[in-house]
């Protein structure tokens, strides 16, 4: 399993309960990663392996960086927030993640980004592509917040906005404003749905983009499904993976042979009820590539070559994806033997 070596070259505070981190590799190169991406971290603490996953701020062609909002309890957050100091090395995964952007510089588009919290960090980075590479396109910006304060790179988006103009239009809510006479907005299916209407004219293409919290993410999935959009209009990236559902019941609990390709290796094991792939390999150990362990970030798919597997869930593979055989080994369960290739 390929990992990168990073040390933190400087570390930026960004409000009370962030800080962007610079990393560099030993020889000073960059792995290639694209715009709304994140990196994973591995981090060792009381002899546990924890695996953590950040979006990357940067935009492609300039230094890494990831930005961490601490988490209450956060055993891994909180240390990067608060204690980690440059010149400290972090262990990581190679950038992965499909919460990205392909642009077509001759489309006239439309593309919502609708986020919560540091939903926005992955954002940043996709908003500049956009209006730099689709000079006939424009953002919407939909950004719930706490408080003046939680603004996340508020400086970076009034700059953008300067820059393209009408091109972008920031929405910014604030749940709890500070200051006298501030009137406190939180998104609901009812004000999503107007804010959209009075941006979308019916004109053209149309995709949104959604980060942040399960209950926002929801709560967004259901009202653009209410309003007609279709699911391949919606791209989703989640602040952590739910728990991941058990085994299905009526699942095939027959042990099966698994023959993966990996790093120019071939390795055998067998998975057997109520194991999913990565966790067989894992007692196995086979070390094999993976993060959220919920089916929602796709850092562990990989190509079935032969055979079949059934997902208890899927939040990140599309339709043709699937048709072309990749499945995701944290949720994947075989039902016959299996050859599956990285």
């Amino acid at each position: 399993m390929e990992t990168l070596a990073f040390q933190v070259k400087s570390k930026i505070r960004e409000g009370p309960e962030a800080a962007t981190l610079l990393l560099e590799t030993a020889d000073g190169s960059i792995p290639a990663y694209k715009a709304g991406q994140f990196l994973t971290l591995i981090i060792s603490k009381g002899g546990r392996e924890l695996r953590r996953s950040y979006s990357i701020c940067s935009s492609p062609g300039q230094p890494l960086a990831i930005t961490v909002r601490r988490v209450v309890n956060g055993e891994v957050s909180r240390w990067l927030v608060d204690e980690i100091l440059p010149g400290q090395w972090l262990n990581s995964l190679p950038p992965a993640g499909k919460f990205i952007l392909e642009t077509r510089p001759k489309d006239s588009r439309l593309i919502f980004f609708i986020v919560a919290g540091s939903g926005i960090v992955p954002v940043v980075p996709l908003l500049r592509q956009l209006l730099a590479e689709e000079p006939r396109s424009r953002a919407v910006l939909i950004y719930q917040n706490r408080d003046q304060d939680h603004i996340l790179f508020n400086e970076s988006l009034l700059d953008m906005e300067a820059r393209w103009g009408s091109r972008l239009q920031r929405i910014i809510l604030l749940s709890r404003p500070m200051g006298k006479g501030n009137i406190p907005h939180r998104l609901t299916n009812l004000l999503l749905e107007q804010l959209i209407r009075s941006q979308d004219n019916g004109m053209g293409e149309t995709l949104f983009y959604l980060c942040g919290p399960a209950g926002f993410m929801r709560m967004c999935q259901f009202t653009l499904s209410m309003m007609g959009y279709a699911p391949t209009q919606i791209r989703k990236e989640f602040f952590s993976a739910p728990l991941a559902p058990g085994a299905p019941s009526d699942i095939d609990r027959t042990p099966r042979n698994i023959t993966l390709f990996l790093q120019g290796q071939t390795r055998q094991l067998v998975c057997s009820y109520p194991d999913t792939i990565l966790q067989a390999a894992r007692r196995q150990h086979i070390l094999l590539p993976y993060s959220c362990g919920g089916g929602v970030c796709s850092s562990c798919m990989v190509k079935c070559l032969e055979g079949r597997v059934r997902m208890s869930i899927n939040e990140v593979l599309g339709p043709a994806e699937i048709r072309e055989g990749w499945v995701l080994t944290c949720v994947g369960y075989p039902q016959t033997d299996l050859v599956l290739r990285y």
